[in-house]
């Protein structure tokens, strides 16, 4: 998968090595200082970060004002995700020629662009702290350096929901069949033998089940990227057996091998995939299954998840049990953020058109705040007017972005203080943002939101 353009700004490769930090390695590469993919403070990943809040914690603006846009030429995937050399990676369902980007954040300019098999599935990118970016592929997991060239291909089976990082150089890919794989950051390898989940006919074809990704139906077991707690590199998502009717929380633990650290350090190239994958637990049956993608607590020991009837769970991260469910009575497909200071916020999904239903109509709804209090929970406010088009982006400063629609079905950003629920400011938007879309708060501060009609806009 060669990238088709090559436009990389020269301070990329300076810009991010300053940005990590950096260990000693031994063996082949032995007194040669190299640093450690991890995330970053801004968007890294599909949510944000690992742990699935949709929260970074970058400052963002008060009243955001335009700075430029770009037409991707077609519907996005997903989310986008930004690099610590200025770069903003995202990927757009087009027809023919590139399906992923590379955008100059400060120009708009496009660095590189790549064609991309996503097939009738979602993709958003995964960018760590030396700009790497990794990415989910019909029936493979793949990572692209800085100037968009491939570093690395590993085939798997099905297609990898949004990829995250775990501690030192390894990259989780749980596909959408139900297959769990680690993975080396340095090659690709399997760091640990694969779990398969749903073994039935084991192994289909890649992209079996894939369409029914965008509405958690039977035929996709694993319809949502996973939450991972980078401390202890357990990690949380929806499973969907073969045959049943809802989708169950499922929690399991990467533990490094001896071959983890060899391959790292290049001093045994045949070095063994000893890791190991292990369930913890699974959570009783929710009503109407697991609904949503996970989001873990700012300390780890909660998981919070809606089920299939409109209800927010919180779940010890522990063993799976519930400590309090909040009926909140939703009636479009919703996702979860969690703010630092805890509090969690329920808004619509990414709007449709981001994904493989490009032909529906867009749904909007509520933003609801939930204070959880130990025990129980109480709506702190909500704000059902403002008719949400996609979920809540944080920043570090307290803010909340989301894309809302305005009068005669124009779309805006909007920019709430989450303390209070208020309204600061909003932006319009302009048409080619679509009926709706998501929104990430970069590196540098500023707010990016892509349209569900494939135009995506830069605030500072």
């Amino acid at each position: 998968m060669p990238p088709l353009s090559h436009r990389p700004a020269a301070r990329a490769v300076v810009s991010a090595v300053a940005a990590a930090g950096v260990v000693l390695l031994t063996g082949a590469c032995a007194g040669v200082a190299e640093p450690i993919p991890a995330y970053q403070d801004g968007w890294s990943a599909v949510h944000g970060q690992a742990d699935g809040s949709n929260a970074v914690q970058v400052d963002g603006p008060r009243a955001p004002a335009f700075q430029w846009s770009r037409d991707l030429g077609a519907p996005p995937t997903g989310f986008a995700a930004s690099g610590p050399d200025g770069q903003l990676i995202v990927s757009a369902r087009t027809d023919t020629g590139c399906q992923m980007f590379a955008f100059d954040l400060d120009t708009g300019r496009k660095q590189w662009c790549g064609w991309q098999n996503i097939g009738p599935g979602s993709m958003s990118p995964l960018v760590d702290q030396m700009a790497g970016v990794y990415t989910g592929n019909i029936g493979s997991a793949d990572s692209f350096d800085v100037f968009g060239s491939v570093r690395w291909h590993t085939p798997v089976i099905g297609t990898p929901q949004p990829l995250q990082l775990l501690a030192d150089r390894a990259v989780l890919a749980v596909t959408h069949l139900g297959q769990v794989n680690v993975l080396s950051t340095v090659s690709g390898r399997k760091l640990a033998g694969s779990v398969a989940l749903a073994p039935t006919d084991w192994p289909p074809p890649p992209d079996q089940g894939l369409e029914d990704c965008a509405t958690a139906g039977p035929g996709c077991p694993v319809a949502f990227a996973p939450a991972v707690d980078t401390g202890t590199d357990d990690f949380y998502f929806p499973f969907r057996a073969p045959g049943t009717d809802g989708a169950v929380l499922v929690a399991m633990n990467y533990t490094p091998g001896a071959g983890h650290g060899a391959d790292i350090n290049r001093a045994n190239s045949d070095a063994d995939a000893d890791g190991t994958i292990a369930e913890l637990w699974r959570s009783q049956p929710l009503p109407g299954g697991v609904s949503s993608a996970p989001a873990l607590s700012p300390d780890g020991s909660t998981v919070y998840v809606l089920d299939g009837r409109g209800t927010l769970w919180a779940l010890r991260a522990q063993d799976g049990s519930p400590r309090w469910r909040t009926p909140l009575h939703l009636t479009e497909p919703s996702t979860v953020s969690v703010s630092p200071d805890g509090l969690v916020l329920v808004a619509p999904q990414r709007p449709r058109g981001t994904g493989p239903e490009t032909d529906a109509e867009t749904g909007t709804g509520a933003v609801i705040a939930v204070r959880d209090e130990g025990d129980a929970a109480r709506v702190a406010w909500q704000r059902p007017e403002i008719r949400a088009t996609g979920p809540v982006a944080i920043s570090g400063n307290g803010y909340g972005y989301m894309v809302t629609e305005a009068a005669e079905g124009r779309a805006e950003l909007t920019v709430l203080d989450l303390g209070a629920g208020r309204t600061l400011s909003t932006a319009p938007l302009a048409p080619g943002t679509g009926p709706g879309g998501v929104v990430v708060v970069t590196n540098a501060g500023r707010v990016v939101v892509i349209g569900a009609g494939g135009l995506v806009s830069a605030f500072e």
